[in-house]
């Protein structure tokens, strides 16, 4: 039986790329591809997938925030993390979105193709530099663990996020920040649940005290 799988990358020539590469297996059956998160999304309330191969950075909807509508609304879908951002606050983050694997965009074809194989046997892969920022979180003190991740000290937010935050200390509602970011509603109640849990606030008034105390409001 073949896996079926979404490719999700801002850049089409990376689409292109991974999918000539994937098309050489024949195991392996390309389904579908999508430029952002939300395309993503509106492919698996359509299409059956087993694997998204998905980038981090892209626009409208990022990789983490769509690893965490995949893993809601599609449990069963396995999620394969394949950025240039190896920083330990994106592997925590896509991590803890659900994300069953994380690798490099400048892993080699045995690699990529390794790492769907083994998620498709429904196990987990990451590079060994991944794995080491994964051991080396779990095992820091809960105190320093916390910081590291962004939850105190210095929250590391993405640039989307932060484009979010700014709207919501300016009293734009979900729907005036989805008009203006051209996102839909449900990305940015996604976007405000992730920066409440980094600024380690329980509501909007706490939200934007805690971003004018860190200093993220310009």
């Amino acid at each position: 039986m073949k896996i079926k799988v979404v490719i999700a990358d801002d850049q089409e020539i990376v689409r292109e790329g991974l999918k000539a590469m994937l098309h050489e297996e024949p195991w392996i059956e390309v389904v579908g591809e999508a430029g952002d998160g939300e395309e993503v999304l509106s492919f698996l309330e359509r299409y059956d997938a087993d694997l998204v191969l998905l980038d981090i950075g892209m626009p409208r909807m990022d990789g983490i925030a769509c690893s965490a509508n995949i893993r809601k609304y599609w449990p069963q879908t396995q999620i394969l993390i394949i950025s240039m951002h190896q920083s330990e606050q994106y592997v925590i983050d896509a991590f803890r979105a659900g994300a069953n694997g994380y690798i490099s965009k400048d892993s080699c074809k045995t690699e990529i193709v390794s790492a769907i194989r083994a998620l498709a046997d429904g196990n987990s892969y990451f590079t060994k530099d991944v794995s080491q920022k994964l051991w080396n979180h779990l095992n820091r003190p809960p105190q320093d663990r916390k910081a590291a991740s962004g939850f105190s000290g210095e929250p590391v937010l993405t640039p989307r996020e932060a484009e979010v935050l700014e709207l919501i200390a300016d009293e734009y509602t979900n729907q005036e920040i989805a008009d203006r970011l051209f996102i839909s509603p449900h990305t940015v109640v996604t976007h405000r649940r992730n920066l409440l849990q980094k600024l380690n606030a329980k509501n909007t008034a706490g939200l934007v005290h805690q971003a004018s105390r860190y200093g993220l409001l310009h």
